[in-house]
């Protein structure tokens, strides 16, 4: 509780701060952003690379930003990390606007896809999907409908759909669904696969995933 009292008080300083240097660096010219990035590297970065989120930001370890993993340590309650420096940099990490939009993005799929489900929709299609959150807050908060309900999930992470296809299945059997009439499929395959698709082995996957999908 002193720590989020802390970054409570602190963010405002923080994030302003950030507005100020950002604006600051839009007159900066070649050689002067160069120095900016040398500077940052060195004195920057060590101050912000204990937090987790920032971390994940910085060192991207997944090879892309946004990948499934900080999308859980968004939307993880409690601050993340082990020492209190750790913890505070969670919290004020998550004052930022961009943050603030991540978790919000959950709340509003989860309240899009209940909605589709009272209109009578079954089948989802989820690109893009990381971790699936909204899936799993939709299965844990949301009356089962009495139909057969599909699930589509795609992503170019393997790791990402192995973890939300593990998850959303324990969530699902912990719920009051029919585990027998909701299915939870993954698609490892990219986007632009799904929309452009370069032989008939990826026409066919493209028409599985979009044939009879009610909300995408």
């Amino acid at each position: 509780e002193l720590l989020r009292e802390l970054g409570r008080d602190w963010s405002p300083l923080h994030l302003a701060k950030i507005e100020e240097l950002t604006e600051l660096s839009r007159d900066l010219d070649e050689e002067q952003v160069s120095l900016g990035r040398i500077y940052a590297q060195n004195l920057l970065v060590p101050l912000y690379h204990p937090g987790s989120l920032y971390r994940q930001a910085i060192t991207k370890p997944r090879g892309y930003a946004g990948d499934y993993e900080i999308m859980l340590i968004y939307n993880k309650r409690e601050p993340n990390g082990e020492t209190l420096y750790e913890r505070f940099l969670d919290i004020v990490g998550k004052k930022h606007t961009l943050s603030r939009t991540v978790v919000a993005r959950q709340k509003t799929a989860a309240d899009e896809i209940r909605s589709s489900l009272a209109d009578g929709a079954s089948k989802f299609l989820s690109l893009a999907s990381g971790p699936a959150l909204e899936i799993g807050m939709v299965l844990r908060e949301t009356k089962a409908p009495n139909r057969d309900v599909t699930f589509v999930l795609v992503d170019q992470d393997e790791d990402a759909l192995a973890y939300s296809y593990e998850t959303l299945h324990r969530e699902l059997l912990e719920s009051d669904w029919d585990a027998s009439r909701t299915k939870i499929e993954c698609l490892h395959v990219s986007i632009k696969q799904l929309l452009k698709p370069r032989n008939a082995e990826e026409e066919q996957i493209a028409e599985h995933a979009l044939n009879g999908t009610d909300m995408v």
